[in-house]
């Protein structure tokens, strides 16, 4: 029974294989860090050191692929308050939605090189009540504008294991918005270049 319901399985996911669609998982190490803070200003960043999510796609003609990822990592900002030796700790949630189109040349090698190119956006959560906490003021937000828009460029290899297909790749993005409201960026501001190694596994 067992072998069967083994054999039933191997030959779904080939079936799936031979589809257009693409569906799978990506995650990876973040090289830098979402929000920075500013030197001097009493208040640090520290990023978990790995990205995450689920990719979906579409096969298309000549070596070519569209993919969407939703990629999630987290983030904790802590405020000092001079002398006193009071800090603040709030953490915030970090989602990208990159959709690139990818070129794979001699997609059907074991191994094949691939470049992507598309836009992406990221949505920042809020950081809760250390927005008063940093500027002595009640109601102000951290956070202007919790959605970004930028531009991707990647490039890796990829290795196919039977049905699945194995993607390292290195993928940078240049976001075109300062994520900070203006009152808060002499302690904080969001870096506007995002790098990532990831490892895409997809059927």
């Amino acid at each position: 029974m067992r072998k069967l319901a083994c054999g039933l399985f191997v030959m779904a996911v080939t079936a799936f294989a031979d589809q257009p669609f693409i569906i799978g998982v990506r995650g990876g190490v973040p090289l830098n860090d979402v929000i920075q803070g500013a030197n001097g200003g009493g208040v640090s960043v520290a990023t978990k050191r790995y990205v995450v999510g689920p990719t979906v796609g579409l096969r298309l003609p000549l070596g070519f692929s569209v993919q969407v990822d939703a990629l999630y990592n987290r983030f904790h900002v802590t405020a000092n308050n001079g002398p006193s030796g009071t800090a603040i700790t709030a953490s915030a949630n970090s989602w990208e939605f990159p959709a690139t189109l990818k070129f794979t040349a001699g997609r059907g090698n074991a191994i094949a090189p691939f470049v992507e190119a598309g836009g992406s956006v990221r949505h920042l959560s809020s950081l809760g009540d250390i927005g008063p906490f940093i500027a002595n003021a009640v109601d102000r937000d951290v956070i202007s504008s919790a959605n970004t828009v930028g531009f991707v460029l990647g490039g890796g290899l990829r290795f196919k294991a039977g049905p699945l297909k194995i993607s390292p790749e290195i993928r940078y993005t240049r976001w075109g918005g300062e994520n900070i409201s203006q009152g808060f960026r002499q302690f904080l501001h969001s870096d506007k270049d995002d790098a990532q190694i990831l490892l895409g596994v997809t059927f």
